[in-house]
């Protein structure tokens, strides 16, 4: 099986760097054997092509992601990873837009996660308000030059169990309804069983969205939520802005000035210095210089705002898209390594570089850039939680030759 073949292999690695005991580490790998590779697709083409579908995934489409997630200082990291389930007839007349993987896929994780408090409410409510339903390719799909992925799924790999975790991409459906996306989300926000609470966060979203010129745009890309009941879920709303400057970042993850506590305050300037160390520069750069210019579909900043039944504030995340501003795969392992043992977070086995060189086999990770797609941040208590989102590169030219 092609895609337990290139990818089992580092998901266990991932594990056992981060110190998973070798039960949970067969357990996970057994649910990732049986259960998602074959969601992946068709194997590529002789030459390392996808055979029948492009993921938005990943900017090269290999249709999942791997990520390591440091919480809190002192501790090892938890693994997750996100795919694209893919029909082996996706793209076809009879399956233009991937529509029936995501069904084939939630009927499986009901049937396989019965220790999960699986709840599907919001799930239903956002498939269908986000997602372009039935058989048939509207013609307006034809024309568009954008991609067609409407639907990822990702899991945690809890120490108490697997969480699941749905999201919906509503570029096909803002196309077929004549809305814009962030219209269509905020009219499926509205649908949800919504306390008072997350009704005054989605209302304080809204503003800032809707208040931002042309010119310093927020694009809505996806919506995702955990796949359990809704007073323990989380509605997370991703964002793109085009802006690159720290100054607009900060704005951002401060909601213009709402949080701006002690703990914030020194969460802030840790990403400060992070943001020197993997963009290449200077520690005194200026906040309103932008990176340098990267003209890509997914180029700029990415954000999500977390959105709960308890909290009155959207909680922001900003992703720092190292994958077009970073130098290369090692010097951004470097970096990150040497802000995360300041922080006492750490792997059980060897250091950061040394995973990054056990994941990555076809090619040095001095020779560019791909391999890190984005490391994101968010403070939390006075310190930044802090991920690594990881490509395994199944496209890349090396592995073919």
């Amino acid at each position: 099986m092609f895609w337990w073949e290139t990818t089992g292999s580092t998901l266990g690695m991932m594990m056992q760097k981060a110190g998973y005991d070798i039960h949970r580490q067969y357990h996970y790998l057994l649910f990732y054997y049986h259960h998602i590779a074959p969601l992946l697709g068709k194997r590529p083409t002789p030459d390392g092509k996808p055979s029948h579908w492009k993921s938005f995934m990943t900017d090269d489409y290999t249709p999942i992601e791997l990520s390591w997630s440091w919480t809190e200082d002192g501790s090892a990291p938890t693994v997750r990873f996100s795919i694209e389930p893919i029909c082996p007839d996706a793209g076809s007349s009879q399956n233009p837009v991937n529509q029936n993987a995501m069904a084939m896929t939630i009927a499986k994780m009901e049937s396989i996660l019965s220790s999960v408090e699986l709840d599907l409410g919001w799930y239903q409510v956002l498939s269908e308000a986000l997602t372009v339903q039935g058989n048939a390719l509207p013609q307006y799909v034809e024309h568009t030059g954008d991609h067609r992925s409407q639907n990822f799924v990702a899991f945690d790999l809890n120490e108490g169990g697997v969480l699941p975790k749905a999201y919906f991409l509503p570029g096909l459906k803002a196309i077929e309804t004549g809305q814009s996306k962030w219209s269509l989300v905020h009219q499926a926000l509205s649908r949800l069983n919504n306390t008072p609470a997350m009704s005054r966060a989605i209302s304080h979203l809204a503003r800032l969205i809707e208040s931002r010129p042309e010119d310093r745009r927020l694009e809505v890309e996806i919506v995702g939520i955990d796949c359990i009941k809704p007073e323990k879920s989380r509605v997370k709303i991703y964002i793109r802005s085009r802006l690159t400057t720290f100054d607009d970042v900060q704005s951002i993850l401060t909601l213009g000035g709402t949080f701006n506590d002690v703990g914030t305050q020194q969460g802030i300037r840790d990403l400060r210095s992070l943001w020197a160390s993997l963009f290449g520069l200077d520690p005194d750069f200026p906040f309103s210089v932008p990176l340098s210019t990267a003209q890509h579909r997914t180029s700029g900043i990415l954000y999500y705002f977390e959105l709960s039944q308890k909290s009155e504030l959207p909680m922001p995340k900003v992703y720092l898209p190292v994958r077009h501003y970073g130098q290369d795969d090692l010097r951004i392992g470097i970096e990150l390594e040497r802000f995360l043992s300041k922080r006492h977070r750490y792997f059980v086995q060897g250091s950061y570089v040394d995973a990054l060189r056990d994941t990555i086999k076809h090619r040095s990770l001095d020779s560019g850039r791909g391999l890190h797609t984005y490391i994101s941040c968010m403070v939390k208590g006075g310190s930044l939680s802090v991920t690594s989102y990881l490509n395994p590169e199944i496209y890349h030219p090396a592995r073919w030759t």
